[in-house]
């Protein structure tokens, strides 16, 4: 039976993949390679162990890890050998351009040095996957949607989220995780060096402390999906109140319940913390002040409940976090004072691959790694953070601008998504290297580069209206 669905998934990922880039390259619109990523990079992990389960061979993990950069390179010779007037086309560059710009040639050359410890090879794998976010950024800023095209996008990602709502459903009722059924600890431990850790033979990310089982349906793990999760909400919010039918409103709310599950069965704290963040920035820019009264008495409620009425589990577990006696939350301010400290020694930085866990990273060569804004920090010295820091304004203030002056609904809810989204992963960047978490990441930096690209063109459009 495994064979059997190893051969299915192996053909639809086949077929599915070559008639995407047919399409691409037969009608050179490089949304199909949009729709690729966002179909893709949800099982990219989960992909890759199941396939080495089924065949052995780390051959069919290497075609499956690289599918992504093989479909980005056809997108962009497309994008380059498509357009006749490319060369005497004239770009507007934003301040985020000339940021995103700077970042990634400071990445460059932090490449071609010899600075730092470990090889060529392993830097070179690192900057690729920040290469990764300027040319997904560039093909937004530079992709032009239809409305129909717009609204299939947003809605796939809807899809993904329930489709990840029902995987949670499956393993919480049969208590088995996903990534026990394809072999996920022995693909770590073979193909990465990683040895499985955890009562459950995966990693300590999918367990709480007490031993509570978390999921992370087909995502990469639990904390990929309590990210991902933060971009699907604003999603199904908007649609919720935008559409006037009250049968589409019962299904958007229906959506935005699963999504909240979904945070729920990964029980990730930065992410749960950081979706009550996003409601808050979602009701100040909806001017909802009832939803902030709303999210007031959440949290005196919760507090309320926690100190009076919880299990004592529950109650030190929560105290435990506050006060960082929790070995998690130990573990994170561990690996910040070491990055600090590091920074203070070398703030003109130590190397890529230095610090995190990302592609190329030696766990024994590696300083710091829980904080994606102290990991390029150490990596590539205060420039390197000041860079990101800044980039990360300019992307949520671009969109939340852009969102306020767009003139089509589609236009305002990608530069919605975008800003409520980048604001809302604020929060788990400081806990972990979140820019690994390839589908939030690339997507939504996919959305600011079209929330760039709609305020330019919003910009020399008469009379724009702005919205509240």
């Amino acid at each position: 039976m495994s064979i059997l669905i190893f051969i299915l998934i192996a053909l639809t990922l086949l077929l599915g993949t070559g008639y995407l880039i047919f399409l691409l390259i037969k009608t050179g619109k490089e949304w199909y390679f949009l729709i690729f990523f966002i179909l893709y990079l949800p099982m990219y992990i989960t992909l890759q162990s199941f396939v080495f389960q089924q065949t052995k061979s780390p051959i069919g993990v290497f075609i499956i890890q690289y599918l992504k950069e093989f479909a980005l390179f056809i997108a962009l010779a497309v994008f380059i050998f498509y357009q006749s007037d490319l060369i005497r086309k004239k770009f507007k560059f934003n301040k985020i351009d000339l940021v995103f710009g700077a970042f990634i040639i400071l990445a460059f050359i932090f490449l071609v040095l010899p600075i730092g410890e470990v090889a060529f090879l392993a830097k070179a794998a690192y900057f690729k996957n920040i290469l990764l976010m300027g040319l997904v950024y560039f093909l937004g800023r530079n992709m032009t949607l239809s409305n129909h095209q717009t609204q299939l996008t947003l809605k796939l990602i809807l899809g993904i989220a329930l489709g990840a709502f029902c995987i949670n459903l499956a393993e919480f009722a049969s208590g088995i995780h996903f990534h026990t059924l394809v072999n996920y600890g022995n693909f770590q431990n073979v193909i990465n060096d990683v040895e499985p850790t955890g009562n459950y033979g995966l990693s300590w990310t999918f367990e709480t402390q007490s031993g509570v089982k978390r999921f992370g349906a087909f995502f990469a793990n639990p904390l990929d999906l309590a990210s991902a999760s933060l971009l699907a909400f604003p999603i199904a919010f908007i649609f919720f109140i935008k559409t006037p039918h009250r049968t589409n409103q019962m299904l958007y709310g229906g959506f935005m319940m699963a999504i909240v599950g979904s945070l729920f069965f990964a029980y990730s704290r930065a992410s749960l913390a950081a979706f009550i963040v996003e409601l808050i920035f979602i009701a100040f820019i909806f001017k909802y002040y009832r939803l902030l009264w709303a999210g007031v008495f959440f949290i005196f409620s919760s507090i309320i409940y926690i100190m009076y009425f919880a299990s004592e589990d529950l109650y030190f577990f929560i105290l435990d976090t506050l006060t960082f006696e929790n070995a998690s939350s130990l573990g994170h301010l561990i690996e910040w004072f070491e990055g600090l400290e590091s920074m203070i020694e070398f703030p003109e930085g130590i190397g890529l691959a230095m610090s995190g866990n990302g592609n190329g990273v030696d766990n024994e060569n590696s300083v710091g790694g829980e904080n994606q804004f102290l990991i390029f920090g150490v990596q590539m010295g205060v420039l390197g953070l000041f860079l990101y820091v800044n980039l990360l304004y300019l992307a949520i203030k671009t969109s939340i601008q852009t969102y306020r002056k767009a003139l089509t609904p589609n236009d305002q809810i990608i530069s919605f998504v975008a800003g409520t989204t980048k604001f809302a992963l604020l929060l788990p960047l400081f806990t972990a290297n979140a820019e690994l978490y390839l589908f939030v990441s690339l997507i939504s930096w996919w959305m600011v580069g079209q929330s760039v690209k709609i305020k330019n063109s919003t910009a020399i459009l008469p009379n724009a209206i702005p919205h509240d």
